[in-house]
């Protein structure tokens, strides 16, 4: 939510002050979260009853040691994400509970339980600066063993493993979660983590340890040595790499978390808002996955927020099984809208929020004690509320949106002096439609789709998971090739990990048409894990190791570019001399990959049917995802977006394919060959 500025002496605040905060802030322009961020303008009074029934399954799930499954759903702009939200700041209150946000989750169907994973280990090991000592994961592991052997006397780390291992165990039999238990290897490892954070603050190690247990612990390859080290077992071949193999195992470390949250008396919490964001495909892998993790887990409460039309929807339809649904929606809890009274409070606790640097202006103060709604006014509000009987939030902060850019448009033109002695007579006046009717629809969708962008780039503070960007770049290009043949894109085709899980050389392969008739560029994307240089290694090994390569290949990486060792950089250097090769390296800054996540996150808004354009006569039209793509394409946000304009740009001297016609491949297809078609002509005289 958009603050007045936070850079003034509170001692030196004058009336000029407040004019310019009130010219260049809107208080009402953020009328969605897009995140679990501490929110002072919210009013705990809306949907208490559904935030108290989720904190107690919450404490249910901990007390009967099971997993359950709650959909918090209803229409759009109703209050989903903000209740979220709310829950979400009374797990960090007191450490009340340990519970992970997820927001726009994106892997193709096959990577979505790893990229689940990888999520809920970053938000438990974020942290600033090198050490692991002020992460949540390390807190719940310390204050589990402080629980289980006591806060003073000496101990031996044996001691402290056995520990350890006998907590996470404890209570096993009573639950169903005590097969996902019986391989311990994640108890090594969390502690093998635990011991090196430790000894590295003594300063008895560089902390390696660590840092490898992390990225084992969220899906990510070592080295067989480094695996060594940590105490994981050899790979199947010698030089495969240390990795979660499959969704067993990718779900035994997200049971082992919930057991160190159980044994610290803390309900672990997965809230997945606005689902419906999510392709079919891609919803059922998810459904599927959470239904064993429920079924596995001993104190898991998992809160899946969507829109109900959608989610029915997808019921109905039998995308998901319905045992998957049954367990997801164990309990249901419906949002419904709201009257103008209870709504009045969603507009005076952001006035009150903004108006509080300048309570001391002795014209400010009088005017927000002779109405609550300064400056927007009580008779503007019983106005645009009239006849009304029932609304979303949303609905309501969009009114006040418009009616502050109507005090905004006045303050620009009459001068700050004027505009506050007229206020008075002036507050009455109704509030100017969001959609003039001089204005014309795609204008409009273009200026909404920009606002929204604008929104969802600030909500992007660190750098996303490299499965997430790819599946976001996949779905963007796949827009493009059914919008415009302009884009000249053929297929675009997604490469799945290996059973193994050892990653598919690519993420993406894109098939565009090549320059000459009847040709084709194949381009391999692959995003590279960030601050892993054994992974990193092995991307540029693996790369060297295809021998039927796309003509060019996009390395992407964060703004710290590769880290591939001496020998990876010999292995860059082969793969640049590689006659009809074309290897670029790709380095984005968080800015960048803030826009791709913006382009694809406000089409997502659209095909949930949750974005919305108020028009003149005050209803709310549903912008559709196809708008959204028009749109992109009308302003050149695809053609000039990160990654994909390099997809886009062929360079001349890449060498293109003569593509197969329908009727050769047909023909090749159905040929019947026999064993002397395969040998060469000299054995055949020599037979």
């Amino acid at each position: 939510m958009t603050t007045p500025s936070e850079a003034l002496d509170l001692g030196s605040v004058t009336l000029e002050d407040f004019f310019r905060d009130v010219r260049e802030h809107n208080p009402f322009t953020d009328n969605r979260i897009t995140g679990s961020a501490d929110d002072d303008a919210d009013v705990e009074a809306l949907n208490q009853a559904a935030f108290e029934r989720l904190t107690g399954l919450a404490w249910e799930s901990l007390t009967t040691r099971r997993g359950l499954g709650a959909v918090l759903w209803g229409q759009a702009g109703i209050g989903k994400s903000h209740l979220l939200a709310r829950l979400a700041r009374w797990a960090r209150r007191d450490d009340r509970a340990c519970l992970v946000y997820l927001h726009n989750l994106q892997a193709s169907p096959a990577n979505l339980p790893r990229a689940l994973l990888r999520a809920v280990l970053d938000a438990l090991t974020w942290r600033e600066g090198h050490s692991f000592h002020a992460t949540p994961l390390l807190r719940l592991i310390l204050t589990t063993l402080q629980a289980a052997l006591g806060t003073s006397g000496t101990l031996k780390w044996a001691q402290i493993e056995h520990g350890l291992a006998q907590e996470l165990s404890r209570d096993s039999s009573q639950g169903p979660a005590d097969a996902a238990l019986a391989d311990r290897t994640v108890q090594t490892v969390l502690f093998r983590f635990f011991r090196s954070v430790l000894r590295a603050g003594q300063g008895k190690e560089d902390g390696s340890l660590a840092e490898w247990a992390v990225r084992w612990l969220r899906g990510d390859a070592l080295s067989p040595e480094q695996g060594q080290q940590l105490g994981l077992p050899p790979p199947r071949r010698h030089d495969d790499p240390v990795v979660l193999e499959d969704n067993q195992q990718i779900k035994q470390v997200l049971v082992a978390l919930s057991a160190l949250a159980a044994s610290r008396r803390r309900p672990f919490v997965l809230c997945f808002d606005q689902v419906d964001n999510l392709d079919e495909e891609q919803f059922a892998a998810l459904a599927r996955f959470l239904e064993a993790l429920i079924d596995s887990a001993r104190n898991l409460l998992v809160v899946t927020a969507g829109i109900q039309n959608s989610l029915l929807a997808w019921q109905e339809k039998r995308v998901i099984q319905e045992s998957s649904w049954d367990r997801l929606a164990q309990f249901k809890i419906q949002l419904l809208r709201i009257t103008p009274e209870q709504a009045r409070p969603l507009i005076e606790t952001r006035l009150q929020r903004f108006l509080e640097l300048f309570e001391e202006l002795p014209e400010v103060h009088q005017l927000a004690f002779e109405d609550r709604l300064y400056p927007l006014g009580g008779r503007w509000y019983d106005d645009v509320m009239d006849g009304r009987v029932e609304v979303r939030p949303r609905d309501v902060l969009n009114d006040a949106r418009e009616r502050w850019h109507h005090e905004q448009q006045v303050l620009a033109r009459e001068g700050g002096e004027t505009w506050l002695r007229g206020w008075r007579e002036r507050s009455g006046q109704p509030t100017p439609p969001t959609l003039s009717p001089g204005l014309p629809l795609p204008d409009a969708i273009d200026r909404l789709v920009d606002e929204k962008m604008a929104e969802h780039r600030k909500a992007v503070r660190v750098f996303p998971d490299p499965e997430s960007v790819s599946e976001s770049v996949g779905q963007l290009l796949d827009q493009c090739r059914t919008l415009d043949a302009s884009y000249g894109l053929l297929k675009v085709e997604r490469l799945a990990k290996a059973r193994s899980g050892t990653p598919a050389t690519y993420n993406l392969i894109v098939h565009q048409r090549g320059p000459g008739e009847g040709t084709e560029v194949r381009t391999g994307l692959v995003f590279v894990p960030s601050s892993n240089p054994y992974a990193m290694f092995h991307v540029v090994d693996r790369l060297r190791e295809d021998e039927h390569p796309p003509q060019r290949v996009l390395l992407v990486a964060d703004e710290n570019g590769l880290d591939v060792g001496t020998k990876g950089e010999q292995y860059l250097e082969e793969l640049r001399q590689r006659p009809n090769y074309r290897l670029k390296e790709l380095q984005l800054p968080l800015t960048d990959f803030a826009t791709l996540d913006a382009l694809h996150a406000v089409w997502n808004l659209a095909k949930s049917e949750d974005l919305e354009l108020r028009m003149p006569d005050g209803t709310n039209r549903v912008v559709s995802a196809r708008e959204v793509e028009e749109s992109h394409h009308r302003q050149g946000r695809y053609r000039k977006a990160p990654v994909l304009a390099e997809v886009f740009a062929l360079p001349a001297t890449v060498v293109a394919v003569q593509v197969v016609g329908a009727e050769v491949a047909a023909e090749e297809a159905t040929e019947v060959l026999s064993v002397e078609d395969f040998l060469p002509e000299d054995a055949l005289e020599a037979e």
